[in-house]
């Protein structure tokens, strides 16, 4: 391997003696790699031999002396001693010790406002510990280079939201790298897992390193199955050479999965529950993990042992068997292979052999070894166990590749080749189920380990030398959070990146000084859970109503800035205006501003939000018939009226006051249409039970008189439109 202290690290140019830096935060393990072409012209990539400490063994002065050592990864560790914080291997050993000083696998975490966990560490987010071990790999890059590295290319998950993606940006720019632009804005260092994958096993299979029988001088449907330590990635791309001695691939996103946090963290946990049940039949008592708290990280330890020393030899035995030189019998003789473990607990030793068959049954419930690619379209029916499996990504990336191809007016696709990475990659039964799965056997690399910051390293070539940007989609909907519940669309998943947007139309009431700006994201519940949260205070106060207009962005990164502007409705002149400052994830304010953006007609309204506020106003002693008939028009003029079916007839199927139910009969009219039929057939019913007969119709209410008459034309309508 060429030695990379003979490089120079000045990024800006494009010349021969420039190095180009990847670097992948993983889960379990993090690596920074450099990239160089060669004089063949060919591009080569590789990790550093990054030093740490691997271990302290006491010396004859009873002070502690740290071994040291080298390796490609660090392990995502970072422990936190009396004096000082060492992050990498030694953290990693600390954990069956201290676990309450180690924090470990915090990229589950990104994103989140607080660490969970670990209160008493001195760095409370997720994105304060990322930051060490950053800071490590770049501290000891530079030491092996003799010079300062400030530029790299970072890899996410493909399924990284914005709060996520804002976090890791925070935690890069903790660790000293350059972040930002002249303006202050993000600079777009983010690449998608996936895509350093195949930028590094394409560029592998140009060199001539990798054998493949795939040829990309046509357009290939490729799947990326990234599954690490604590994140499971699963995209789809069309992947072409840019031209016939081109080294650059053109990459197009075409579907990408939502946020799954399944991969060998909850192996390990699924293993180490099924430990502990055997710990406890072998020791005979019971011992509940609280009782302990070592139990758990050191059966988690066991559990990582037993799954990486199982497969290897599992993968040994398929080597030997299918190797020519192989003289054994046909006979299988895989369930002979076994692994022993060996746990110390306060309790006693706990001692165990596992067979090959015994620990396919503890990760069984995580495989969905029932599941095959016809049930992509039920995706959106799995049950919760279901989507507990790695294959439920896979299913809901074919969903949305189906519905892709359709709308392109495709009858249908094939998966061309399937590429397997990560450190899981390692785990023979993964690759086993997606062969099964796909018919096809998962291309590989050497260490998949590697894989991602070798494609980072890459692609930060190809963006200095070639200009061009991968082609990247939004992986998730997002919505603008309005008054009363109400919400409206910013962006729709698989748009491509950048994007920008201007939606107007909004109402904002009068004296408004600041207002409150909450952004949104879809959710398969149908719920708008609020990720981000901005506010702009406007340097004027007026007396009536204004409209807003809002200037939206998305970069590249997916990140999101917005510009806020009030216009006289009269003549649509900006009166004022300003960015908005948004917080997402850790950096949201917990506050709630009063003033939020009144919904403009056909906005999307959370039906049970809106019904909710419709029975508030309704039953409140002083009934606000202004405020009730405003509620209705809302209402009345969103876009999404059939979404309304359920919580309509839940409400009306209920004992409601007559206020509230002639309230709900006002608005039958205006979306009975839309609803289906068994919805339709269930009014019908409903209606029949309110209409009073003429001898009841001289000792009720005028409410019940009211809401009788109102019935009747809802079930005439009804009839006229089963008539038809």
């Amino acid at each position: 391997m060429t030695n990379p202290a003979s490089f120079n690290t000045n990024i800006s140019s494009g010349t021969s003696g420039t190095a180009y830096f990847g670097i992948d935060f993983g889960t379990t393990n993090s690596a920074i790699s450099f990239a160089k072409p060669k004089r063949n012209g060919e591009l080569a990539s590789a990790a550093f031999d990054i030093p740490r400490i691997k271990g302290a063994k006491p010396s004859l002065d009873g002070t502690l002396s740290y071994v040291s050592g080298r390796a490609k990864t660090l392990p995502s560790c970072v422990y936190y001693s009396r004096d000082g914080v060492i992050a990498g291997d030694f953290a990693k050993e600390q954990y069956s010790k201290y676990p309450e000083s180690v924090a470990r696998s915090v990229k589950s975490q990104m994103g989140n406002p607080r660490l969970e966990g670990l209160p008493d560490i001195p760095d409370k987010r997720p994105e304060e510990v990322c930051a060490q071990v950053l800071r490590t790999l770049k501290k000891e890059a530079e030491q092996i280079l003799r010079s300062r590295i400030t530029d790299a290319i970072f890899t996410v998950p493909a399924s990284y939201g914005a709060e996520q993606k804002e976090a890791t940006m925070r935690a890069i720019e903790m660790a000293g790298f350059h972040a930002r632009d002249e303006h202050g804005n993000w600079l777009p260092l983010l690449l998608s897992e996936p895509n350093a994958v195949l930028y590094d096993i394409m560029n592998r299979i140009r060199n001539g390193e990798l054998p493949t029988e795939l040829d990309l001088s046509d357009k290939k449907l490729i799947l990326v199955f990234d599954i690490g330590g604590g994140t499971l990635d699963v995209t789809l791309h069309e992947v072409q050479w840019a031209g016939e001695n081109s080294c650059r691939m053109n990459i197009s996103e075409v579907a990408t999965s939502r946020y799954t946090r399944l991969a060998g963290d909850d192996f390990d946990r699924v293993i180490a529950d099924a430990l502990l049940v055997r710990c406890q039949e072998k020791l005979r008592r019971n011992h509940p993990a609280a009782a302990d708290r070592l139990l758990m990280p050191r059966l988690l330890t066991a559990a990582e042992e037993l799954k990486i020393h199982l497969s290897s030899k599992v993968s040994n035995q398929n080597f030997a068997a299918d190797s020519w030189f192989d003289d054994s019998s046909d006979e299988d003789t895989s369930e002979e292979i076994t692994e022993s473990i060996s746990v110390m607990l306060d309790s006693g030793l706990y001692n165990d052999t596992i067979s090959k068959k015994e620990f396919e049954e503890m990760i069984a419930p995580l495989m969905g070894n029932h599941l095959c690619m016809n049930d992509c379209r039920r995706y959106t029916s799995l049950s919760r166990e279901e989507r507990r499996t790695i294959l439920a990504p896979v299913l809901e990336v074919l969903a949305k590749a189906d519905r892709y191809y359709k709308e392109l007016g495709h009858p249908g696709f094939t998966v061309d080749a399937v590429i397997l990475n990560g450190g899981m990659s390692n785990l023979y039964a993964i690759r086993e189920r997606l062969a099964a799965f796909f018919g096809l056997e998962p291309i590989t690399t050497v260490d998949p380990d590697l894989s991602v910051a070798n494609g980072a390293a890459l692609y930060s070539y190809y963006l200095a030398n070639d200009g061009g940007f991968i082609e990247t989609i939004q992986n998730e909907d997002l919505y603008l959070g309005l008054g009363r519940g109400g919400t409206e669309s910013l962006i729709r998943y698989g748009q491509k990146l950048p994007y920008s947007v201007t939606i107007d139309g909004f109402r904002v009431k009068p004296q408004t000084g600041c207002l409150e700006i909450p952004i949104k994201r879809g959710s398969l519940s149908g719920d708008f859970p609020t990720f981000a949260r901005g506010a702009i205070t406007f340097d004027r106060i007026f007396r009536t109503e204004t409209d807003l207009r809002l200037d939206c962005s998305f970069d590249r990164n997916g990140l999101i800035s917005i510009h806020a502007s009030l216009l006289n409705p009269a003549t649509g002149m900006v009166l004022s205006g300003g960015s908005v400052e948004l917080q997402l994830g850790s950096g949201m304010d917990e506050r709630r501003f009063a003033d939020k953006i009144l919904p403009k007609n056909g906005s999307r309204l959370i039906p049970a939000n809106e019904i909710s506020t419709l029975r508030t106003l309704c039953t409140a002693k002083k009934r606000d018939m202004h405020r009730i008939n405003e509620q209705v028009d809302t209402i009345l003029k969103c876009s999404n009226l059939a979404d309304f079916e359920s919580d309509m007839l839940r409400a009306l199927n209920s004992r409601t006051p007559d206020p509230f139910r002639l309230c709900l009969y006002r608005l039958l009219p205006g979306m009975v249409n839309l609803w289906t039929s068994a919805g339709r057939a269930e009014m019908r019913r409903i209606c029949k039970t309110d209409i009073l007969d003429n001898c009841s119709a001289g000792f009720v209410s005028q409410l019940r008189l009211l809401i009788s008459g109102t019935a009747k034309k809802v079930l005439t309508q009804l009839t006229e439109t089963k008539a038809v």
